[in-house]
């Protein structure tokens, strides 16, 4: 069976700004900042495409490729995987799936995550149900 994986949409809230991703994490409260080709296997995931065709779609949309793709992408994967932001999905993927093609793509470069837990208390703040008389946010420590 193909390797497919499953992104929960309604635990992360995504944006691509400038052909880099940023993920919000409702869950822990960490956010995430994707480089570009981070942000291209990215893609792969949420369209569900089957991980024996990442080789084949990266290298057509970028010009050349390294050797050490393959353990690049399985680096970054479990990366995807550790910080639970996806799922292995039962069933298989498509294997029929280009990426935009209207970005300039140069050379590969190993993709990157940077994790980020600075907003972590602001970001699962509940202001409806956190505000008190003294004003918003307003957590009980515990």
């Amino acid at each position: 069976m193909v390797q497919t994986f499953f992104i929960d949409t309604k635990a992360l809230a995504t944006e691509k700004i400038d052909g880099e991703i940023i993920i919000v994490s409702s869950v822990t409260g960490q956010y995430f900042a994707l480089s570009s080709s981070a942000s291209d296997v990215w893609e792969l995931i949420l369209n569900r495409v089957g991980r024996d065709a990442w080789i084949d779609i990266l290298n057509f949309a970028y010009p050349l490729t390294p050797p050490e793709l393959e353990n690049q992408l399985d680096n970054i994967l479990n990366i995807f995987l550790e910080q639970n932001l996806i799922s292995p999905l039962d069933g298989n993927g498509t294997n029929t799936f280009s990426l935009d093609n209207s970005v300039n793509r140069k050379e590969w470069i190993a993709p990157v995550i940077d994790i980020f837990n600075d907003l972590t208390d602001l970001l699962l703040a509940d202001p409806i149900h956190d505000t008190t008389e003294s004003g918003w946010p307003f957590r009980e420590n515990g």
